[in-house]
């Protein structure tokens, strides 16, 4: 059983897709396999389906065809088809008509080598059942030499399927119209299809050209702050930012006042919701996992006082104080952040888990497994290697026990009551994490979700990579333990990614999906039967949006995924497409939306904070989405009574920390952000920001590689824009990549820097390389 757990196949035998309690209330499928396939599928369509009341099979002659894009021809395609889900049958398959190429060597498998010419496919009799969700649905999985995926047979009825990412077009010889469940959300239809063939479909998508919402952001005028606003807030005048009684460390001033404006006010609201404490009472918020009443209070001025961090309305909330302390530490307020995680620290339980004793904490186990990634980050971004050296057994211990809590899934026998529950996500693969309460509409940990692992995962790769700093040989123990984890992790993604139903995008074309755990089939609210409900407070959609998203972005920032991969752009071209496009909240905040007319300006669910789109596109460097997401979230969230930030998109107003500090992380990201040992400056600034006589200043900035700062000036009118660049001195960059966003797209011509002129720039990209520079770079580059 080890052996099968650790290879990417056993996800074959997930069937459920739900949480436990949910599915026990539903009535689990059997475990019986299918009735075995009759010769000719054709005589059981229209007949019930055994244990399926109100359902008859349905049948079809499904042909997929492959290696019809350029360069495919050069690839092969030996593969197999399969029924991976409760219900359906596969019949015996044959190449496509005039196919020389692919050959069968079984009745569901084949070679399809290279071919220079001509069409290469199977056609599959197949019986499904109509169901669009819960657990009688019909999946089946297509997997080849040169990518594999699944898809329901249901959404034939629906017109062709192109799966773009991998280069596959499957289609129904004889359609029929489908009646789609109104509670299953699904991208409209482009246009109605006559094509027969894959070269006939992409001829139709050239004519048609539809594209999907990132696409058209891409050639929409990129948001702005006021055009973000004036769409939920109106044309009344805005009232003015407040002044903030101190300042961030980190100086920002770009030409938007009012983001100004919000950046200045920004350490000021956290920290102002971080009560100041005599250091001799820390003990009291270790044991009540707050800040009791008969705490001494003391002013900033007193050196025995320190903050405790709440996750304002909150206490202090492993699963997002780590986005404060991590906003803290962007600004340069450093010995605020230091303090909030001295109280995890001196808070930590004899197992080596860093949390705290608070009921809500209880409640949201999952944060013990996050914190460490952001203490690693403290050090990355001070270079405290004192702090680093004080901290390291407690650190040691934090990242032990995420590993240790790896082995209670290390088993080389599973009894048949851990192989039914990895079916149903209450037990984990070979070497992944146990399942942990994850909070609303989870608090009892009753199923798995992947945001345990990418959580835990990033914080030992974090951990790892700076712990060598000052110990070599722990660097060296913790490398391979990641190594390790690693190699669990991935086969499980990789084939649970598979096994999810690819859906269309509203470029008339079919895409990946990553699910919320290994048990899921898609997303939640697809996978539950229909009179399911869970999360009821903020929709069954809200761990697709939200957790999935954070854990993608974990595993984006500790690479085990990359930013370049395919089913992850899918991904978030599936979210936007059809679940942000259109829903409740929406419309609970303007009364009027019309989506074919308000899509730009909206964009987000019940709690944008968690979502995570701006940081993938941060990431992926999708400018004008990334300045989309980032405004509209910020527009949604914003209380204007106080210019404080909302937890959810509707209009209760709880000035939550959370949602502040993720605005301003991503505000010191666009400016200023680390990718590997390459340092950006500018990297998603707005085109408007550099028009004519504007200027971006930003100073005392904490990099993984000391302080920097740098100004920009535009001087478009006369051809140029300059830049004077302090460059960091604690730690060389491989290069400081400085980008110029010219206002109307002009490509560089040439660069001087210190006066000489510099060739390492790319005007396809608009950057600029500074490498083996230090002390001061004057830049000016002419259009």
């Amino acid at each position: 059983m080890e052996c099968m757990l650790k290879t990417t196949g056993w996800l074959v035998c997930v069937v459920l897709a739900m949480s436990s309690e949910a599915w026990a209330q539903a009535g689990a499928p059997s475990d019986k396999p299918p009735p075995t396939a009759p010769a000719n599928l054709r005589e059981l369509a229209g007949q019930p389906i055994p244990d399926q009341p109100n359902l008859t099979w349905k049948y079809a002659d499904v042909m997929i065809e492959w290696g019809f894009e350029k360069g495919a021809e050069a690839l092969a395609f030996d593969g197999s088809i399969e029924s991976t889900h409760v219900l359906g049958m596969v019949g015996k398959a044959q190449p496509l008509p005039g196919d020389s190429r692919t050959t069968m060597t079984g009745e569901r498998t084949w070679k399809s080598p290279a071919a220079a010419q001509g069409r290469r496919g199977v056609v599959v009799p197949v019986l499904y059942t109509p169901a669009v969700r819960g657990p009688a649905r019909t999946i089946l999985t297509v997997r080849t030499a040169s990518g594999s995926f699944s898809f329901q047979p249901v959404d034939l009825r629906r017109g062709p399927m192109l799966v773009s990412e991998l280069g596959f077009f499957i289609r129904d010889p004889a359609p029929k119209a489908s009646s789609q469940s109104p509670q299953v959300v699904l991208a409209p239809v482009p246009f109605e299809s006559k094509a027969t063939t894959a070269r006939e479909y992409l001829d139709e998508l050239a004519k048609y050209n539809p594209k999907t919402i990132r696409q058209r952001v891409r050639e929409h005028p990129e948001q702005t702050w006021e055009g973000a606003m004036r769409s939920l807030h109106g044309d009344k005048p805005l009232p003015p930012v407040p002044e903030p009684p101190f300042e961030p460390a980190m100086s920002v001033d770009v030409p938007d006042k009012n983001l100004t404006a919000l950046w200045r006010l920004g350490a000021f609201r956290i920290i102002n919701r971080c009560p100041r404490i005599h250091r001799d009472d820390l003990p009291k918020v270790t044991a009540a996992g707050d800040v009791p009443k008969d705490c001494r209070r003391v002013d900033a001025k007193d050196p025995q006082g320190m903050y405790v961090v709440r996750d304002n309305p909150f206490p202090p909330l492993g699963c997002e104080t780590d986005r404060i302390l991590w906003a803290l530490d962007h600004m340069g307020m450093h010995d605020v952040a230091r303090d909030g995680m001295t109280v995890w620290l001196e808070s930590q339980q004899k197992d080596g888990s860093l949390t705290l004793n608070s009921g809500m904490e209880r409640a949201h186990m999952v944060g013990a497994l996050q914190l460490l990634w952001v203490m690693a980050e403290h050090y990355r971004l001070t270079g405290d290697k004192e702090w680093l050296k004080k901290e390291a057994p407690r650190l040691k211990a934090a990242a032990d026990w995420i590993l240790e809590r790896r082995k209670a899934t290390m088993k080389k026998d599973l009894s048949p009551q851990e192989i039914a529950g990895i079916k149903a996500g209450t037990f984990s693969p070979y070497g992944l994490q146990p399942k942990v309460s994850m909070g609303d509409g989870d608090p009892s940990g009753s199923r798995y979700y992947y945001w345990a692992d990418s959580a835990s995962y990033q914080s030992v790769k974090l951990f790892a990579d700076v712990i060598g700093d000052i110990d070599a040989g722990a660097g060296a123990h913790y490398a391979a333990e990641v190594d390790k984890y690693r190699k669990d992790i991935l086969p499980v993604l990789n084939e649970s990614i598979t096994l999810c139903p690819v859906m269309m995008v509203r470029d008339g074309t079919y895409r990946s999906f990553h699910p919320q755990g290994f048990q899921d089939r898609g997303p939640l609210a697809h996978a539950l039967p229909e009179k399911a409900n869970i999360y009821s407070h903020c929709g069954p959609y809200h761990c697709d949006y939200c957790i999935t998203a954070a854990a993608i972005e974990a595993w984006l920032r500790s690479g085990l995924l990359s930013a370049d991969d395919a089913r992850i752009d899918s991904h978030f071209d599936v979210l936007e497409d059809v679940f942000l496009i259109d829903h409740p909240w929406v419309r609970k905040r303007r009364k009027d939306y019309d989506p074919d007319k308000h899509w730009f300006d909206f964009g987000w669910s019940y709690q944008s904070g968690w979502e995570r789109l701006p940081e993938y596109y941060l990431v992926k460097d999708d400018v004008p989405n990334f300045l989309r997401s980032w405004l509209n979230r910020c527009a949604v969230d914003i209380n204007l009574a106080n210019y404080t930030f909302n937890e959810h998109t509707t209009f209760a107003a709880n000035d939550k920390s959370h949602g502040y500090s993720v605005f301003l992380s991503n505000f010191r990201n666009m400016l200023v952000m680390e990718i590997g040992d390459a340092l950006w400056l500018g990297r998603a600034v707005p085109r408007a920001w550099l028009e004519q006589g504007k200027k971006i200043a930003v100073k005392k900035s904490p990099t993984y590689f000391g302080s920097i700062a740098y100004e920009i000036v535009s001087d478009v009118e006369n051809g140029k824009i300059t830049a004077t660049v302090e460059i960091p001195s604690r730690k060389a960059p491989k290069e400081v990549i400085l980008r110029f966003r010219h206002p109307t797209s002009a490509p560089i011509k040439g660069v001087t820097i210190n006066g000489k002129s510099w060739s390492e720039f790319n005007k396809d990209k608009e950057t600029i390389a500074l490498k083996g520079l230090t002390g001061t770079a004057a830049v000016v580059a002419q259009y």
